[in-house]
């Protein structure tokens, strides 16, 4: 059976993962993470990253101390990577965001890990406006947004999303300069969908 698109077997990174994760731990800010789903969780964190990087084409070496909200940088787009246990009832997950935590990316890609085989699949992902608008569960134990699975933008978006509003073709350095513009500068279009989905609204 041929791998989906956006799938990944990790079973060669896996030693080179657990070792990030581990060195991860030393440096983890946010203990409370780890002590209520274990120190799995930043190897979970650490194949979900690995893996998006390849699938977008980026090389595959990860950093190993507090990120400040931003994994890697893709076409110009402050990027982090949220992972969840990859399982056939992945679409009842969600990208998950503490509300107390600021959003200090411009979109998050959702990978879904399956810790058994070793393999992941980016799951979609979502720009900062929508996480910001997205209902807020307060039966957690620690409120936060959430998106669920089935209403992120396809990845085929963020690979295609090569256009403006104006359809000139941007680069990498265009959009990290108008990311930081005024609103009316322009938006930047990464499809069509309800609700406004897939399109990017240049911050201020």
């Amino acid at each position: 059976m041929s791998t989906p698109r956006f799938e990944t077997s990790v079973v060669t990174v896996w030693p080179y993962c657990k070792y990030i994760a581990k060195e991860r731990l030393k440096n983890n800010i946010t203990q409370w993470h780890v002590y209520e789903y274990g120190p799995d969780i930043e190897l979970m964190g650490a194949v979900g990253e690995l893996a998006a990087r390849r699938l977008l084409g980026l090389p595959e070496k990860l950093h190993t101390g507090h990120d400040g909200g931003t994994d890697f940088i893709y076409k110009g787009l402050r990027v982090n990577v949220k992972a969840t246990h990859l399982t056939p009832l992945v679409n009842f997950r969600h990208l998950q965001w503490r509300i107390i935590n600021p959003v200090n990316c411009d979109i998050a890609i959702l990978v879904g890990v399956d810790m058994i085989i070793k393999k992941a699949r980016m799951l979609g992902y979502a720009t900062r406006e929508q996480i910001l608008k997205s209902p807020v569960n307060y039966k957690r134990r620690y409120p936060c947004h959430e998106i669920q699975v089935p209403e992120l933008n396809p990845n085929e978006e963020l690979i295609n999303a090569n256009y403006l509003s104006n359809r000139h073709t941007v680069n990498p350095g265009y959009v990290r300069q108008a990311l930081y513009a005024p609103v009316d500068a322009g938006r930047f279009v990464v499809g069509a969908g309800s609700h406004g989905r897939r399109v990017l609204t240049l911050p201020r």
